[in-house]
């Protein structure tokens, strides 16, 4: 079965034991929404499934399931591999163990008449309830749960994940995150080998002044530019940018960081910026992670962001940096779009007390 990807938050390196439990999960999709077990209790969907016992083996265990917490009768002949996602983190509940799973998905059919539940204990007190639930609808929920949800927040963005996969590939309605068809994802994006990830320099003089005062017009924040706000020189901010690489002549207060700019070549227009941080301080660990970015306005919607992400990533490899932290603001559904299809794993939340914003902190993993 193909791997769907991969949800690993390498937190368990120190764990002594394993513990590995599998599962098996349906998709049965009718007018374009999915079955979905919802908890009303803590307000998120799951697709129904769960483990897999002793003897059986995990379409077993799927039918099984999908009767017992949804109701639904699948039917056997109608089953077909849709794909697997693999977990694995430290245990919430004993932290010299490391909890390990496969997460097996079968699209079927199910009977049109519903059974009655059999529901266990905890599955009873978080009311579940069968719902075909509407995509974007879902995904929202899942990432918004509640704080005191006695689950680790990778499993309800495994569902939103899986959610957004059988989006992109036609099989529910909608668009993946959830967003309208204005700003569906990629759509406009040029292709690769017109865009160029370099370094600036003052070749670029025109170009890095115009992206400045791009972002002072619209009073969008200027993420992964490297104080270009605050220098309106672009030959002063291209020395500083090369100044900030090298640990001995960074500016007292700075982390050594490397900047590029990600220029359109058939216009050698500068549409975006980027910034790698080859270290953390204190603040970078919990809020700023490895890299920012931003995209100027008027070019985003056109997959810019997230290409830029993806020819900065070797980069960081260059740089010793095997797993990548990147942060977004909680609700910014593009650059969590932009993560996401980078490969970033949510781990967590985290309040940013000068913003006032909830932040929410992504790895990408280099090493595998």
């Amino acid at each position: 079965m193909r791997l769907l990807f991969n949800m690993d938050l390498h937190d368990h390196e120190s764990c002594t034991r394993t513990h590995r439990r599998d599962s098996a999960r349906s998709i049965i999709i009718r007018d374009g929404r999915a079955a979905m077990v919802r908890s009303l209790k803590y307000d998120y969907y799951k697709f129904p499934g769960g483990g897999i016992e002793a003897g059986e083996n995990p379409v077993e265990a799927m039918i099984r399931e999908t009767r017992e917490e949804a109701g639904l009768t699948v039917i056997p002949e109608s089953v077909r591999e849709y794909g697997r996602v693999y977990r694995a983190q430290k245990s919430l509940v004993d932290p010299s163990e490391r909890f390990v799973q496969e997460n097996y998905y079968y699209l079927c059919a199910a009977e049109e008449s519903l059974l009655p539940q059999q529901l266990d204990g905890y599955e009873a007190e978080e009311q579940y309830r069968l719902e075909f639930a509407d995509p974007a609808e879902a995904i929202r929920k899942n990432r918004s749960v509640t704080p005191d949800a006695p689950y680790s927040p990778s499993m309800f963005e495994r569902e939103a994940r899986v959610l957004e996969c059988l989006i992109a590939e036609g099989l529910l309605s909608g668009n993946p995150c959830g967003t309208d068809s204005t700003s569906a994802p990629y759509q406009n994006l040029r292709r690769k080998s017109d865009m160029i990830l370099i370094e600036p320099t003052t070749e670029y003089a025109d170009g890095i002044r115009a992206y400045r005062q791009a972002f002072l017009d619209s009073g969008d924040s200027m993420d992964g530019t490297n104080k270009l706000r605050q220098m309106e020189d672009p030959a002063a901010w291209v020395a500083h940018c090369l100044a900030c690489k090298d640990p001995a002549t960074a500016p007292d207060g700075l982390v050594p960081a490397t900047q590029y700019i990600f220029v359109r070549e058939e216009d050698r227009k500068i549409v975006g910026m980027i910034q790698i941080r080859h270290v953390f301080n204190d603040y970078l660990e919990k809020y700023g992670g490895h890299i920012g970015y931003s995209v100027a306005p008027g070019e985003r919607r056109k997959g810019y962001a997230s290409e830029m992400l993806r020819l900065s990533l070797p980069k960081c490899r260059e740089l010793g940096i095997g797993r990548v932290l990147i942060t977004c603001i909680r609700g910014n559904e593009g650059s969590r779009k932009t993560i996401l299809k980078n490969g970033g794993v949510f781990e967590s939340a985290v309040f940013e007390p000068e913003m006032k914003e909830y932040l929410e902190r992504y790895w990408i993993d280099l090493e595998n």
